[in-house]
């Protein structure tokens, strides 16, 4: 079957000239990111060439269109010519074949086999493998049996016989060779061991280095910070010379502690250590003018008496900790760092990121990053490339500034590759989002269930199954394939009983309108979907919800079940919408998600909570900070989070501190209304504004 495609008509070669040279690049090596840079494209056209490769050839994974040469003659068979998804074990055996063939040793393996032989005793209880035995674990007869005596037990813990041993075969005694009672050996209560009892360990001393608990401590966690630093040899630092007296260390206080570490450019290199977050009573830091490089420990955190703070003339990445911001001496001006908040949540299906923090959830991964002031970020699609070991998946998202763009790894927070500069003033915003780029533990936590059967009758009425309808509640338009478009329905019916055989009605139950969810067809294609109604009409038991398509996401996929009607491996991923709900139950609005009727925090970590009338969908717009002034008054708002009303653009600002009205602006929309009195509906949240702390981590 041959899509009609539209557009500009076929090149007349098999290729396009643009199609070639990716080709070519791809013969060479690298990523999607990695051939964009070189022939001077976004990755987002190499994939698009990549895949529309893979259709015209009829080829399963971009390794044989690597070894494709023109002119040969291959089957396209039923739809896959067009249609074909590449197979997972083909991707995650790629990296092998790409490499080239490997040689195959054989190693033989010899097997030791030992035999132990034991010669058992008399049957009075002795270990038949025991070592000698001591006078206290064998007591001495109180008369020594004669020559016809059976063997004394001791005689039986023997392994290897002496060549003066006796005949294997024991002689058969005589009434006389049985001792009589009065001549067994009978143990005295003094020959049985006592047990030695078990010394109690004495508390181990303070090292020499310091006196007093606390001190001690710090004495430790500076060891320790010299062990984690390359280049701190030099310091003589060491558990036999008072701390007081090691260098760049000052002692003060009562008790005693390390308040002051003096480190300037003592040529140290490596990661910041988290342990210094345990110098608590820390009020002075210099670090400026090393060679120290990564993150900057979320430890640090914990240091809050700081008065001075110098750390430039590193390489350090990350935020600077928030209970920072209070430090009267410091250079974070020179870092380009962001002081660490609270991100807010990318919603799928957002285009563009202005200044704050955001975090960006994928699956069980979430990468953090903070966009600079009057900056604007536009988002590229996530991109899995070339998977591995599914311990450390390829996963990476490109982020653009104008023409401008950098790939980050949504694993290590690493940057892969970024464009050559091509506005002036885009190379200090990359390296800003590259500094501040970090992984976090994800907000929000999905649950996966696995589907392998799409239901071409729309009946979705087998456990395993399910349907995609173009028309709601018309089972007769159920499509029978699933393409990279948004143009695959309006209706998902699934069966209550997944692939597994377990019943998940209790999810679907609590599916409620913007909840989300990804139809992965494959280990590298996702497609995400948000919910736009709940209970379509439908079979009895069978769920029906309405969509609307958010995003695709994949390295080279074209998302198509191979063979429809026939078992094929699926996943649905559900992610709760409306928020997510906060450790004590209460759901956080998310940041770019419309949320509807219900109570809510404006943000996370605020204890301001609010209730959305119904009628109303609102859209956190996240958490701005403000800029002070010295006209400010004294309560002057620090921070505010805009709510914006979906319907109409209007806006209500509530400080995130003190939940007070900041601002309201009304939309000439909403003014004209008849039907609706925005005013009204802000005043009701205005009225519900009450203060509930955030929960403490336990």
């Amino acid at each position: 079957m041959e899509r009609n495609r539209g557009g500009r008509p076929r090149h007349p070669d098999i290729l396009t000239p643009a199609e070639w040279r990716v080709l070519e690049e791809l013969r060479v090596g690298g990523t999607n990111a990695e051939i964009a840079v070189r022939l001077g494209v976004s990755p987002d056209a190499v994939k698009y060439h990549v895949s529309n490769m893979l259709g015209k050839l009829g080829l399963e994974d971009r390794h044989a269109l690597a070894a494709w040469r023109p002119g040969r003659k291959r089957a396209r068979g039923r739809l896959r010519a067009l249609l074909a998804l590449p197979a997972p074990l083909t991707s995650l055996a790629s990296p092998l074949a790409w490499g080239g063939a490997a040689l195959a040793v054989a190693a033989g393996a010899v097997v030791l086999a030992v035999v132990l032989v034991a010669v058992s005793g008399d049957g009075d209880g002795e270990p038949p493998l025991a070592l000698a035995p001591t006078s206290t674990a064998t007591p001495m007869p109180a008369s020594a049996p004669t020559a016809t005596t059976a063997p004394a037990p001791a005689a039986s813990v023997t392994v290897t016989p002496s060549a003066t041993a006796p005949p294997v075969a024991a002689p058969t005694p005589s009434p006389t060779s049985t001792p009589t009672p009065t001549s067994t050996p009978t143990p005295t209560p003094t020959t049985t061991p006592m047990p030695t009892p078990t010394p109690t360990p004495s508390p181990t001393p303070a090292p020499a280095c310091a006196q007093g608990i606390g001190l001690a401590e710090d004495c430790e966690t500076l060891l320790a910070v010299k062990a984690a630093l390359d280049g701190a040899g030099a310091l003589n630092w060491s558990a036999g010379v008072p701390v007081a007296e090691w260098d760049g260390v000052t002692v003060g206080g009562t008790p005693s502690r390390v308040t002051g570490l003096d480190l300037a450019s003592r040529g140290l290199s490596g990661a910041l250590p988290p342990a210094l977050g345990n110098l608590a009573e820390l009020r002075e830091l210099r670090l400026e003018g090393n060679a120290l490089t990564g993150l900057i420990p979320p430890e640090l955190e914990q240091i809050t008496k700081l008065t001075h703070v110098y750390l430039a003339g590193n390489e350090l990445r990350g935020c600077i900790p928030s209970a920072w911001e209070p430090v009267a001496g410091n250079d974070f001006a020179s870092l380009g760092l962001a002081y660490c908040r609270v991100p807010s949540i990318i919603p799928w299906g957002a285009k563009t990121l202005t200044e704050g923090t955001h975090q960006f959830p994928f699956e069980n991964l979430a990468l953090v990053i903070d966009v600079p002031a009057g900056a604007t970020v536009s988002l590229g699609e996530i991109e899995l490339d070339e998977p591995g070991d599914s311990r450390t998946p390829s996963v990476m998202i490109t982020l653009y500034v104008g023409e401008d763009w950098i790939t980050l790894s949504m694993v290590t927070a690493d940057e892969i590759l970024r464009s050559a500069p091509q506005a002036d003033g885009t190379a200090a915003i990359l390296d800003w989002i590259a500094r501040s780029a970090r992984t976090a533990t994800p907000t929000q936590t999905p649950t996966t269930l696995r589907y392998n059967l799409l239901d071409t009758t729309g009946g979705a009425a087998a456990p395993g199954s399910y349907a995609f309808l173009k028309r709601a509640g018309d089972a007769a338009s159920a499509i029978d394939n699933f393409g990279y478009s948004a143009e695959v329905g309006v209706e998902l019916r699934i069966h209550p009983t997944d692939a597994d055989g377990t019943s998940r009605s209790a999810l679907y139950d609590t599916l409620k309108v913007g909840d989300s969810f990804d139809y992965r067809t494959g280990p590298e294609c996702g497609f995400r979907f948000k919910i736009t109604r709940v209970s379509l009409s439908g079979p009895p038991g069978i769920f029906g919800l309405g969509l609307e398509w958010v995003a695709g996401y994949g390295g080279w996929c074209r998302g198509f079940v191979d063979d429809p009607g026939a078992a094929w491996d699926v996943s649905f991923v559900w992610w709760p919408g409306f928020g997510y709900e906060g450790p004590d139950g209460i759901r956080v609005m998310l940041h770019g998600e419309p949320t509807g009727e219900g109570a809510y925090r404006i943000v996370e970590g605020s204890d301001v909570v609010i209730d959305i009338p119904a009628g109303m969908r609102l859209i956190a717009d996240g958490l701005w900070v403000l800029e002070p002034s010295e006209d400010d008054p004294p309560d002057a708002p620090r921070s505010l989070v805009p709510l914006i009303d979906e319907e109409t653009g209007s806006r209500l600002s509530i400080d995130p501190g003190t939940g007070k009205e900041v601002r309201r602006i009304i939309s000439e929309q909403a003014e004209a209304s008849t039907s609706r009195d925005v005013n009204a509906l802000f005043d009701q949240i205005m009225a519900s504004v009450r203060l509930i702390p955030w929960p403490e981590e336990q």
